[in-house]
């Protein structure tokens, strides 16, 4: 059974790693995690998933290795801007047979992490579509609203990571156009920006001119989306919108809960993906470009970087 390395122990690897306990419950086998932190954390680690509580076990490293020790799977699953850290992992993780899953928000995976890998190892990584919704609480456990849906290319590599997760309650979806899927999930991504500048939860749509913010920052990332190589349908403006004005109204998105709580936030990945694809093709991103500069600067203010 193989051996399954999570770099990145926040809500979304957590909830991951659960999928694996819960086969092992069902069908005890050999599988085994490793949780890549920084910090030690608790183990093993609660979460309540959809249908119950599950203590995922796995043996925590607080630094890479100092000898060797390829793992099957590498499962990326911090935040995107901290690629560099997640690296520090790679010579002593990465055999020549690891597969390495990066489960983030926005576009770019594989672009984020090819300066760190050799063209055998990049033939190997694999960029994963995640929605998941889960919480980190204070006291180490994790809380799952929802199974998780994973999109992934559809290769023979995305099918060996469909049947990781086999049996597990995780949705593995093989993707013929995976950029288009990850393009999809973007739109709704980027809108979350005015609950960042706000600082207000879902409902914040509904004040008079947020709708019509919305509607122009999903309609730009369509386009640029679209300029990028995906093939997002007219329609799907509208279906955005339908799902922006109708999700709880008190809910608050990661990057707002960030902006809320001070934190780094990971408006480059989303908003500022919108832009990049844009100048490449000549596509305006002017409500996009403007979110980027307003909640960078923010970010500069209260993380002390401002000048």
């Amino acid at each position: 059974m193989p051996t399954i390395a999570v770099v990145g122990v926040g809500a979304i690897g957590s909830a991951t790693a659960a999928s694996f306990q819960i086969m092992k419950n069902a069908t005890p086998n050999d599988t085994k995690v490793l949780f890549c932190t920084r910090r030690p954390i608790q183990t093993p680690i609660l979460v309540n998933t959809p249908t119950g509580p599950v203590h995922v076990e796995g043996e925590n490293l607080t630094a890479p290795p100092c000898e060797p020790r390829p793992v099957d799977w590498l499962l990326i699953s911090t935040k995107a801007y901290h690629v560099e850290g997640a690296s520090t992992w790679f010579p002593s993780l990465l055999g020549p047979n690891t597969r390495i899953a990066v489960i983030q928000n926005g576009v770019e995976q594989a672009e984020r992490f090819a300066p760190y890998l050799s063209a055998e190892q990049q033939k190997n990584l694999l960029p994963v579509m995640v929605d998941l919704p889960a919480e980190k609480r204070e006291d180490g456990s994790v809380h799952q609203w929802k199974w998780g849906l994973f999109a992934v290319p559809d290769t023979p590599l995305g099918a060996e990571f469909k049947a990781l997760f086999e049996n597990s309650g995780a949705n593995v979806q093989l993707s013929a156009d995976w950029l288009t899927t990850a393009w999809k999930k973007l739109c709704i991504n980027a809108a979350g920006a005015i609950s960042a500048l706000t600082g207000m939860p879902n409902s914040v749509i509904k004040l008079p001119g947020m709708e019509e913010v919305s509607y122009g920052i999903v309609q730009e990332t369509i386009a640029a989306g679209n300029a990028a190589g995906a093939k997002i349908e007219p329609g799907y403006l509208e279906e955005v919108m339908v799902r922006l004005k109708t999700q709880p109204g008190d809910g608050l998105n990661s990057m707002a809960t960030d902006r809320v709580a001070e934190k780094e936030m990971e408006v480059e990945a989303r908003n500022g993906a919108v832009i990049r694809a844009g100048k490449r093709a000549g596509v305006p991103t002017p409500l996009n470009s403007m979110a980027v500069a307003v909640l960078l600067a923010m970010q500069s203010k209260y993380l002390g970087q401002a000048k």
